[in-house]
């Protein structure tokens, strides 16, 4: 884009496209928001993105008897509500087969939303660009599994288990103004320790 944030896409087909902006995470790429939209023959397709976002600050909350270590790994990211699952086909697999190929299903992850935040080391959070809508605030927290070589998974990189995690609800409004959000406290919940 130019110093305005400006660009443009020629000779696209007609059709229904979608943007979508990507992330940095983890030594990686992730998606971040979502754009539909719908190119018409012989037409220009005029989108504006990020005039009307927030930012979100948040800080953690740590388990009673729980300090955070130099070696842990957090992640956080700010992501719309995964389709709650039915519980009466949750055990059933064919129910949930069916569940999962519905059109309902389907239209819930079209618009999928996700944006990776910053962790401070003063134990805050800060998540930037986020477009009005529901969302969950999510945390994890990984220790090393073990510090010798035996840990290291099949690519040599060393194993990690998950030790803290927490969830906080989060809605910008379409009508709220652009600027900071604080959501206050996300509680971070020990993860029990598994054989």
């Amino acid at each position: 884009s130019d110093a305005e944030g400006k660009m443009s896409i020629e000779k696209l087909p007609p059709g229904k496209l979608k943007l979508i902006q990507y992330h940095v995470w983890h030594n990686g790429w992730a998606d971040g928001e979502n754009t539909p939209f719908e190119i018409k023959p012989g037409e220009t397709t005029t989108l504006t993105l990020g005039a009307s976002n927030s930012t979100i600050t948040a800080r953690l909350v740590w388990p009673s008897g729980m300090q955070r270590q130099a070696n842990w790994q957090i992640s956080a990211n700010i992501h719309t509500p995964m389709p709650v699952i039915p519980s009466e086909i949750r055990n059933d697999p064919a129910a949930l087969k069916e569940y999962v190929q519905s059109e309902e299903f389907k239209a819930s992850l079209q618009n999928r939303r996700s944006y990776p935040a910053t962790m401070n080391a003063d134990n805050t959070i800060v998540v930037e660009g986020i477009a009005p809508g529901d969302y969950q605030l999510s945390v994890g927290v990984m220790s090393p599994a073990n510090s010798n070589k035996s840990a290291a998974n099949t690519i040599g990189m060393p194993s990690f288990k998950a030790i803290a995690s927490g969830n906080v609800r989060v809605t910008i409004s379409a009508d709220q103004p652009p600027g900071t959000v604080d959501v206050g406290a996300v509680e971070l919940n020990a993860v029990p320790a598994t054989p």
